[in-house]
């Protein structure tokens, strides 16, 4: 069978958007919620195997809000990963990793006055995925602890500790180099006097176009909103990311 051309691949690529952004308009229509803003992100990825089993993922993120779309925040992150059980796992068609890394971060401090602080966020997870047909499902869970700058404010608690929890389901289009998945991930504040309690919930729709082997090019929505916090925010953020892998 012969591969698609180019421009019956590229054809699909305003449908996929298109959809994209139906979808996600949706989801903050049915958050029953006022969006506080729009965001615009840009981020790319770099991925190799140090060794068997292990992926290791190097990543910028930057994010621009507001009605202005000014610069908000990016993050520079390194991310290694470790497969665990192959053998028993392989019987269920079972994927597990577990890994940590390490994130900087510059962002807009708006809680006082407007300033920019760097924090440092470490932190560890585990991954359980199955595949099935041209579907995969995934779930994760990670723990997070970001120390805060204080050199110009002060925070109630430092460094800041949280749970987050997310699942992901992905298709694979047939015949054709597209994938799209949806994520939805619940955070949980893990060392806040008041107690541990959830504290934002994100969803997320993709639309990946695969370039060739080993680089691909993805559109996303992604719509967040706080909770159970002292000025709760929600905002639509549309992104591109490139991914390379070694």
């Amino acid at each position: 069978m012969n591969s698609p051309s180019l421009a019956h691949n590229l054809s699909a690529a305003p449908v996929a958007i298109g959809s994209l952004l139906l979808l996600l308009l949706l989801v903050a229509h049915t958050a029953e919620a006022q969006l506080d803003g729009l965001g615009a992100e840009l981020s790319a990825s770099y991925s190799l195997k140090p060794w068997r089993g292990a992926d290791l993922q190097l990543g910028e993120k930057a994010r621009w809000a507001g009605e202005s779309l000014a610069y908000s925040q990016s993050k520079t992150s390194a991310v290694v990963q470790q497969r665990l059980l192959a053998r028993p796992l392989s019987l269920y068609d079972l994927r597990l990793r577990v890994g940590g890394g390490y994130t900087f971060i510059n962002r807009l401090n708006t809680s006082h006055t407007h300033y920019y602080e760097n924090q440092h966020r470490a932190m560890l997870q585990a991954s359980l995925a199955h595949s099935r047909g041209f579907w995969r499902f995934a779930a994760r869970v990670r723990f997070q602890s970001t120390f805060r700058d204080e050199s110009r404010g002060s925070y109630r608690y430092n460094p800041k500790l949280a749970l987050r929890t997310r699942i992901s389901a992905t298709y694979a289009l047939p015949d054709h180099p597209w994938k799209f998945s949806a994520h939805a991930e619940l955070f949980y504040r893990a060392n806040d006097p008041r107690g541990a309690f959830a504290d934002e919930w994100r969803a997320t729709l993709e639309a990946t176009h695969l370039l060739n082997r080993r680089s691909s090019i993805t559109f996303y929505g992604k719509y967040f909103q706080e909770m159970q916090v002292a000025a709760p925010q929600n905002m639509l953020c549309l992104g591109l990311r490139y991914d390379f892998a070694r």
